[in-house]
């Protein structure tokens, strides 16, 4: 989600998705309302400007996506002339995580009452000129009510709506696991982010990646220990590391991941994870990016049509795609991208358990027919059908 910041009532954040997802968001959007509705709230959430596009090619998916772009006009909620212009929330290490179009917080310190405590919740009230920051648990003695509603300010068309839609395995809200323990139990659960499912493509037979990482997280509050995989463990680390280097201020998702997990001995709470896991995504996403980088050696391989046999290659990429449209059930989609000697590039689209035969790297011998010769995204690439791919075994060590 693209947050629009800005000093001035409405909010309207504005949010980038797939256009198959808008039933998603519309669905979720009515259920707002209506609890809206049953509050006493006459406003409520409207989908405005709305526009479908096709996306730009994106080196970690082999097809364009036919995107919708929309904003969301939320209700103001306001009380005695003051509105509420943004929500603050503290993670379990002291980073602050907010919400509206107020500018982020820096500590969780109620004005009203002068303390600055741990506390679920600060809001940013502003009537004209005058603006302050108020705990949850003062706005009765500030305002003289606690406003309905207050929920809204936070509300995510494309994330859940609220407690019942989660996993309740990670359910104490006092359980904190170590951000490299998050993040290296995504990583387990979804073949090290080649098969990560964000929450608008969970279902039920192909979990969100963040739902089983809450489901797992409840098994390791204690830490990972000496079970960790050293490779496995490094990776979370280096994904950690990248998040700490991302600049603040470029996007609310960027501020809002770094508050989560950027820093020495991080720790997430349940209510965080999602954001949290969505790391494994964007890290694997930026290394695909750099990787479709790297200097691209023209021509093709073989001839369309030919039958290529025991070709050996590197396996350059390979990215889950989900289940397949038909039957049940539903086998999984595989896009594998190679590369051989000279460093022309085939791809295969294909469906199967790939994620378990082989890793990004590895050699294999090559059996398969040409299919067609093409560009993508400015780059040639062999198109491949009736594929079989065999592991070369490494030599024993002397």
């Amino acid at each position: 989600m693209d947050e629009q910041l800005s000093d001035e009532a409405p909010y309207q954040p504005t949010y980038v998705i797939p256009a198959s997802a808008r039933s998603i968001a519309e669905q979720r959007i009515t259920r707002a309302n209506r609890r809206l509705r049953k509050l006493g709230i006459d406003e409520q959430f409207v989908m405005l400007a709305l526009k479908e596009f096709i996306a730009e090619p994106d080196p970690d998916h082999p097809y364009r996506r036919s995107m919708l772009r929309f904003q969301l006009n939320a209700p103001s909620i306001a009380h005695a002339g003051w509105r509420f212009a943004g929500a603050h929330q503290a993670t379990p290490d002291g980073h602050i995580v907010s919400y509206g179009s107020a500018a982020p917080a820096t500590s969780m310190r109620c004005e009203h009452c002068g303390q600055n405590r741990r506390r679920g919740t600060v809001y940013t009230v502003v009537n004209g000129d005058n603006t302050i920051q108020v705990g949850s648990t003062c706005l009765e003695a500030f305002l003289g009510v606690k406003p309905d509603g207050l929920w809204a300010l936070m509300f995510d068309a494309v994330g859940e709506l609220d407690d019942d839609e989660t996993y309740r395995s990670f359910s104490d809200p006092n359980l904190v696991a170590r951000a490299v323990d998050v993040i290296y139990t995504a990583l387990e659960v979804s073949d090290e982010g080649r098969k990560f499912v964000s929450r608008q493509h969970g279902s039920v037979e192909t979990p969100a990646t963040a739902a089983l990482v809450s489901e797992a997280l409840g098994r390791i509050s204690h830490g990972l220990g000496d079970s960790a995989d050293p490779e496995r463990l490094e990776r979370a680390r280096q994904i950690l590391a990248w998040v700490t280097e991302q600049p603040a201020e470029v996007s609310n998702y960027v501020d809002n991941l770094r508050a989560v997990l950027a820093g020495a001995d991080r720790y997430v709470g349940r209510k965080h994870v999602g954001i949290a896991v969505s790391a494994v995504s964007a890290y694997h996403r930026e290394q695909a990016k750099a990787s479709a980088k790297a200097e691209v050696v023209p021509g093709f391989i073989g001839e369309v049509g030919e039958r290529l046999r025991d070709l050996p290659v590197t396996v350059n990429r390979m990215t889950y795609l989900g289940l397949s449209e038909y039957g049940y059930p539903a086998p999984e989609k595989w896009f594998l991208s190679f590369r051989d000697e000279d460093g022309k590039t085939a791809v295969w689209f294909t469906t199967g358990e790939w994620g378990d035969r082989f890793d990004e790297g590895n050699t294999v011998l090559l059996t398969a027919t040409v299919k067609a010769q093409e560009e993508y995204a400015g780059s040639p690439q062999t198109v491949l059908t009736r594929a079989k791919v065999t592991l070369v075994e490494p030599a024993p060590s002397e």
